[in-house]
């Protein structure tokens, strides 16, 4: 997985990570109203 993020970022890995950036935001965002 170290190899595949070390290429060239590629469209597909920066709506990746902006994806699992929200995702997280939104879980903790979340876990704050309970």
């Amino acid at each position: 997985m170290k190899d595949f993020y070390n290429k060239e970022h590629s469209p597909l890995i920066i709506c990746a990570n902006a994806l699992e950036m929200a995702l997280r935001y939104a879980v903790s965002l979340f876990d704050k109203n309970e």
